[in-house]
């Protein structure tokens, strides 16, 4: 209870290397062999560097911070921030800088309404390793609803946004998070049965492709988001349907192998 209150999410960083430690000494996968943290970027350049700093000592195996900025307008949505210009805010830019001056990573959760941002804060800080999660998540729900391929606003500002940041060679994409409520994509409960991986694979591949004509599959990964996901799927799945939408595509084995796992790997030095 005496620690500060922005210092109090170190505690989950020391427990996952606590967890990867344990793991390597009863032959157990790698667990938490890459550690993404939470840190408030927005605190000031003095907190932020001790939040930092404090992150790494607790932690061999951090690779970065994540602290997201999806925003919509909209009550009815579940927001990160009200705060819909985050990614151009001073103080949350002198964060990113910390971030930068010591080598970790950024990853970010956002909405459509963000990939433009996120496109200039990348261009702002070009020695900044980036990971967009969630394919900048195109809005389905609430002012946003129906989100539709073909033929609907919300896809098209997507497109746009997505090929903007594509053109910033320091930003990593995310391929997932698309069978969460958010997107409404998948509304599994008004099914009679819960969907396939083909049904899913499906759905997602126009979205998928489309990150992946833009980024290449040496700068996508592939990510589950459980247990969010869970709300429209199950988790194998949800994997089944990432292997379709890349034997669909025709990925070669080189592209499959970056997808899941390469570009994860280089990414977060693993």
């Amino acid at each position: 209870e005496d620690v500060p209150k922005h210092l109090r999410c170190v505690g989950e960083t020391r427990r996952c290397q606590e967890i990867a430690d344990a793991a390597l000494t009863c032959a157990l996968p790698h667990l938490c062999a890459a550690i993404v943290a939470h840190a408030d970027l927005s605190l000031g350049k003095e907190k932020v560097a001790e939040l930092l700093d404090a992150h790494i000592s607790a932690g061999a195996n951090l690779r970065g911070v994540r602290d997201n900025a999806a925003a919509s307008g909209d009550d009815a949505i579940f927001n990160a921030t009200k705060d819909l210009n985050k990614l151009a805010n001073s103080d949350f830019r002198a964060g990113v800088e910390e971030v930068m001056r010591r080598g970790l990573t950024y990853d970010c959760y956002i909405f459509h309404l963000q990939l433009e941002q996120l496109a200039d804060l990348a261009s702002a800080f070009p020695e900044l390793t980036i990971v967009c999660n969630h394919g900048g998540s195109p809005l389905g729900v609430g002012t946003f609803a129906p989100l539709t391929w073909e033929d609907n606003e919300t896809a098209a500002q997507w497109r746009a946004g997505v090929t903007k940041l594509a053109k910033c060679p320091n930003v990593f994409m995310k391929l997932g998070g698309f069978t969460m409520p958010a997107t409404g994509l998948i509304a599994s409960h008004n099914l009679a049965k819960p969907p396939t991986s083909r049904e899913v694979a499906d759905t997602l591949a126009p979205w998928f492709n489309f990150l992946m004509d833009n980024f290449g599959t040496d700068r996508c990964m592939f990510e589950s988001n459980f247990p969010v996901d869970k709300t429209s799927c199950g988790y194998t799945t949800l994997w089944n349907a990432f292997k379709r939408v890349t034997l669909d595509r025709g990925c070669t084995d080189d592209e499959v192998a970056m997808l899941f796992a390469g570009t994860a790997k280089r990414v977060y030095r693993l």
